[in-house]
């Protein structure tokens, strides 16, 4: 009962207090006249702050947050203190609130240590240690000591060294027997042995022999045996009028020979100058020399040398009155003879073969010429011997060349049959001249250049009317096929 009358008691004093206050609410404004803002709490940098303002119409209250401060840093300052075991730690609060802004790492002190202290000793076979402790933490540091060297070492042979093989050793450590080097062992010098003979010796050759090792059987050296020398035996080879003589050497042993102590040719001019060929074999007349002759002879060795040719220009205007060039000499060369105006006779041998290009020009005196083997007469070989009346062309005769015989009196001219090849001024300006007898007169042919080919077939049957050949122009040449 007692609680019934409670509860209607609450019931009415509340029913009273809602009809108190609907008599006192005013009704919303549908735009707010505000008053100024009022701080309602104070900014701070540890948290924001408010302010309000209120309808003066309705009593509306509205409500901002304004923004925190910024917190204003302090120094750094240490909370926990290095160590030589651990870093420290200093931060950075705020002076207003105390908020910690930062930290920072305080390295870790250097250890504080004493000397270093061996603990274990090194040797050439394994390193050593040491050690030392810091005085303030007690942390213990520890190094290595290098091995030592190996100090003491004795020399082992492996494989013995041969003569032919290197052997094989090594130095072995006598602390730690460790194997330090490994060492090649030269090989030894060879055991020389007994000479061999491997060639004879045979009169101008040496021999040969060999020497090699007792041992291994392998070649060392090789040793000349001197050449015991020919053993010749003398011959004389006496000299006649047209060869020189000389004394033969030849060995008893290998037929070996040679010539020396050469004897000129009775018939031979002695010191005409001469000049030793690039074969070194032949030779070539140069002058007089220191010879006084006037009928001179040439001959065809001088000594060891072949004469094989009268130079050029070698006798040109000398007042030589006759000429005999024994058997070996091959050539005249051009102006050999030119202007000897004293020259009456010349005689050729039939090794003779080229008389060259003026060689003879202007020998006003020439009267008896004998031409040998000759095969080519050269240009202007003749030219002007005003004392030539007649002359016999030799059977080996293929060419004369332009000029040849020009303005030399010759009566009568036969041209053998072995002449391929005639220039047709070879006899011009000559006046005396009656016949020109042809020994082969077939297949001649008259042509205007240098050529063996074409032209004009010529009738040569005619011994007068070949005389008339040398004057024609423009033909030059003739040529036989």
């Amino acid at each position: 009962m007692r609680y019934g009358m409670k509860a209607v008691l609450t019931l009415l004093l509340g029913l009273l207090l809602l009809t108190t206050l609907a008599a006192c609410e005013k009704a919303p404004c549908e735009v707010h006249t505000y008053g100024e803002w009022v701080q309602a709490k104070a900014t701070t940098c540890a948290a924001p702050g408010k302010e309000t303002r209120t309808c003066t119409v309705c009593g509306f209250v509205e409500t901002k947050t304004i923004d925190q401060l910024a917190h204003t840093p302090g120094v750094f300052a240490p909370a926990v203190a290095a160590s030589c075991s651990q870093a420290g730690v200093r931060v950075q609060l705020c002076t207003v609130c105390g908020t910690s802004l930062a930290e920072e790492e305080i390295p870790a002190l250097p250890h504080t240590y004493g000397e270093w202290a061996e603990t274990v000793a090194a040797t050439c076979a394994a390193e050593g240690k040491e050690a030392r402790s810091c005085q303030a933490c007690g942390y213990t540091d520890t190094r290595a000591i290098p091995m030592r060297a190996h100090t003491r070492v004795t020399m082992e042979v492996f494989e013995a060294a041969t003569c032919e093989k290197e052997g094989k050793g090594g130095m072995r450590c006598d602390d730690c027997g460790q194997l330090v080097e490994e060492l090649s062992i030269p090989t030894v010098a060879h055991t020389e042995g007994e000479w061999t003979t491997e060639t004879e010796p045979h009169c101008a050759y040496e021999g040969k022999r060999n020497l090699s090792c007792a041992v291994c059987g392998a070649y060392l050296r090789t040793q000349p045996i001197p050449a015991p020398g020919h053993q010749y035996t003398e011959h004389v080879i006496p000299a006649t009028s047209v060869k020189q003589g000389y004394t033969e050497f030849t060995c008893g042993v290998c037929g070996d020979y040679y010539r020396d102590r050469y004897m000129q040719a009775t018939s031979a001019s002695a010191g005409l100058a001469y000049v030793v060929n690039p074969d070194k074999k032949t030779c070539t007349i140069t002058g007089l020399g220191t010879c006084t002759d006037l009928d001179i002879c040439i001959p065809g060795e001088i000594g060891k040398y072949t004469v094989t040719a009268i130079g050029e220009k070698a006798f040109a205007e000398t007042g030589i009155t006759g000429l005999t060039v024994l058997e070996g000499v091959v050539t005249i060369e051009e102006m050999a003879f030119f202007k000897c105006t004293s020259l009456v006779r010349v005689s050729l041998p039939q090794s003779c073969q080229t008389i060259g290009g003026a060689s003879f020009h202007s020998c006003y005196s020439l009267a008896r010429l004998s031409l040998g083997g000759a095969v080519t007469i050269g240009r202007n070989a003749f030219i002007r011997c005003d004392a030539l009346t007649e002359i016999d062309l030799p059977d080996t005769l293929v060419r004369i060349e332009a000029a040849a015989f020009m303005a030399t009196p010759l009566r009568h001219i036969t041209i053998p049959a072995s002449v391929k090849w005639l220039e047709l001024t070879a006899f011009s300006g000559n006046g005396y001249l009656q016949t020109v007898t042809f020994e082969n007169t077939e297949g001649w042919y008259k042509v205007t250049e240098r050529v063996t080919t074409g032209g004009v077939a010529l009738d040569v049957t005619n011994a007068n009317n070949n005389v008339i050949l040398f004057k024609q122009r423009p033909y030059r040449f003739l040529y036989r096929k």
